[in-house]
């Protein structure tokens, strides 16, 4: 898979990670369900006895605390091994800039190149920086005995300073990343039959029908800022939501909030506190009171009582540079998780979710 970035006349950077370090202890609570998976280790399908055709390949989703994460090997790199935060809500792969001093990566494209018209993290503006190569991967922490082959090639990432985030990995991998495979992106937030939690990357154009099995098809509404929205349903009322897997909290903001009854929890000993993006900059969020009730389609995901109520000051300077309406929502990893799967198939606008099994 050839990952190189292709360049636009007008670029906007956008990156949505929020940190819950100084908020909430979140550890992902990883259920072992236990139901038959039509064969996805292998993915391959038959065709005779002596030929099979890939249909894809499967890597462990690593959490690293409250994130999800996914390993990458660069064996071109002395062997470096980097772990990289998956943040559906940023629109370019990132890396730590200090690290690609570091690693002395190849600058492929200049920031003063790019026509960077701005560029914004959830809680304010921070400085762009240029894309170095990081060439060729493998997937990481794979098994001994599986033959580890070229998973991308002509990996780019913007080398910036990810405050933070520098704490939970070396990079993020954004929705250019997700770009790259067509046929889908499955995450497997909870494992199955005593297995760990996977990520499962399909090749070619179409996704097998076998994957659909038991699903939802949620049309992606539109694309803000290069980042994925789709209709959610918060407390009976439609509202637009950005498909955030860098966030492990679900945020509204408070014209959001009003607007479905979710009040915040003044007199609660859940108090208001400080929270960070990947500009380092504050963002001052209040735990809502009761929660909210949210719902994707026909699948009702209950009552999400980590969900937050806050300005996101990037995301509105970013409002002011987008043709649409700055959604008012962000759909985090607390809400995303209480899903059995999700499919990304972001090239052809869609993302499929399957509900968790009843007494799972």
């Amino acid at each position: 898979m050839n990952a190189m970035m292709i360049s636009h006349p007008a670029f906007f950077m956008l990156i949505s990670f929020v940190s819950t370090l100084f908020a909430f202890n979140i550890h992902p609570n990883v259920h072992k369900l236990h139901r038959q998976r039509h064969h996805r280790r292998k993915l391959s399908t038959e065709h005779s006895e002596d030929t099979h055709q890939l249909i894809g390949i499967v890597a462990p989703l690593k959490y690293v605390g409250p994130y999800a994460c996914l390993q990458l090997d660069f064996p071109h790199l002395l062997g470096t091994s980097l772990t990289f935060l998956l943040d559906t809500g940023a629109n370019v792969n990132a890396i730590s800039k200090h690290l690609a001093d570091k690693l002395d990566l190849p600058v492929v494209m200049k920031k003063e190149d790019l026509s960077i018209l701005a560029s914004a993290g959830a809680g304010g503006s921070f400085q762009p920086g240029d894309f170095v190569m990081l060439g060729d991967c493998q997937l990481g922490d794979m098994p001994k005995d599986q033959p580890n082959i070229t998973f991308m090639t002509n990996l780019t990432a913007a080398a910036i300073d990810l405050g933070v985030a520098n704490m939970f990995s070396n990079g993020l991998l954004g929705s250019s990343f997700f770009q790259c495979f067509p046929a889908g992106v499955e995450f497997d937030f909870h494992g199955t039959d005593g297995d760990p939690p996977t990520i499962i990357f399909y090749y070619g154009q179409s996704l097998p029908d076998w994957a659909k099995n038991n699903s939802l098809c949620v049309p992606i509404e539109e694309y803000w800022c290069g980042v994925p929205t789709i209709v959610v349903n918060v407390n009976g009322i439609n509202m637009r939501a950005i498909i955030d897997t860098g966030s492990p909290i679900t945020i509204l903001s408070p014209n959001a909030a009003r607007q479905v009854g979710v009040e915040t929890a003044i007199f609660s000993k859940r108090i208001p506190f400080t929270t960070r993006g990947i500009d380092d900059a504050g963002i001052n969020l209040s735990p809502s009171k009761n929660g909210a009730s949210i719902s994707i389609g026909n699948i009702a995901l209950g009552s999400v009582e980590s969900v937050c109520v806050g300005d996101l000051p990037g995301l509105s300077l970013a409002g002011k540079l987008s043709d649409s309406d700055c959604p008012q929502m962000l759909l985090g990893l607390d809400a995303l998780r209480r899903m059995y799967r999700m499919i990304l198939r972001l090239p052809h606008n869609e993302v499929w979710f399957e509900e968790m099994p009843v007494g799972a």
